[in-house]
């Protein structure tokens, strides 16, 4: 696992986490207040990080959706196999520039390759003002039953929103791809000569 987007000068990659990340993993650690080094040894699958040259700059973990709220569990396409994205987070000087969006995309669709099926995603929103970002990639939120938000959001799988991944994106082209791709909504981007650019490489005629 493990894909790189090149942009000029810049690598990015995102990959699981191991326990010869320990140390820059450690430091993330201390910002974030999470705890995902002690989840490095044990869980192979679990820790994921994006790398921008090789620096890590942010990571998430994703796992299996048990012990959730009720709301989550009760859930209608929550299953034994659903899984749960947790712990994410990017460094402050490198937000608001797609990484946490393709963080989430990337990881979310490898862990369904490692699991050999789609599974229904959840999250738990640790701050009201990113429900609005998760909503953006695709989440949708879970209300209570006098339809206040409950704080827990859903990937649901059964109305096809499935990220796509091409590892030759640039990364603003992959960005809008992967937008699109969960929220289910047309958009295309228009090069300087007024084309239109419908995949990575390839321009289209109007």
């Amino acid at each position: 696992m493990g894909k790189k987007n090149v942009k000029g000068d810049n690598a990015i990659s995102v990959k699981l986490l191991t326990v010869k990340d320990s140390r820059v993993v450690r430091s993330l650690d201390f910002i974030s207040c999470f705890s995902v080094e002690e989840w490095l040894d044990d869980n192979t699958d679990y820790a994921w990080g994006i790398f921008k040259n090789d620096e890590l700059i942010g990571y998430c973990t994703i796992g299996i959706a048990d012990d959730m709220d009720a709301i989550v569990e009760s859930h209608p396409e929550h299953t034994v196999d659903s899984l749960c994205i947790s712990d994410v987070y990017i460094e402050k000087r490198y937000r608001h520039k797609g990484y946490g969006t393709q963080l989430i995309a990337e990881v979310i669709h490898d862990r369904w390759k490692l699991d050999g099926c789609k599974n229904t995603v959840y999250l738990s929103v640790l701050h009201d003002e990113l429900t609005s970002f998760y909503s953006k990639i695709g989440f949708k939120p879970l209300d209570e039953p006098d339809g206040n938000f409950s704080g827990d959001m859903v990937l649901s799988i059964s109305d096809g929103r499935v990220p796509r991944h091409r590892s030759d994106c640039t990364a603003w082209v992959w960005r809008l791809h992967t937008i699109c791709s969960f929220t289910g909504r047309s958009a295309y981007l228009v090069d300087k000569k007024g084309c239109y650019i419908s995949q990575p490489g390839k321009t289209y005629k109007q």
